[in-house]
């Protein structure tokens, strides 16, 4: 699996995991603790940018 697979089964959990949260993406953010913009781009189709595993 190269990383555009990798970022695209990461993005389409992560829009899941917001819809199932109830949340808007500035209060998903928050609550998860990253940046809205950060979330804005991890759910960008044009981004193959994926989270540091730390």
């Amino acid at each position: 699996m190269d990383k555009r697979d990798l970022s695209t089964l990461f993005r389409e959990r992560l829009k899941l995991l917001l819809t199932r949260s109830d949340l808007n993406q500035s209060a998903f953010a928050t609550a998860v603790g990253i940046d809205r913009s950060a979330l804005s781009q991890l759910l960008s189709g044009t981004s193959t940018r994926l989270p540091r595993a730390e």
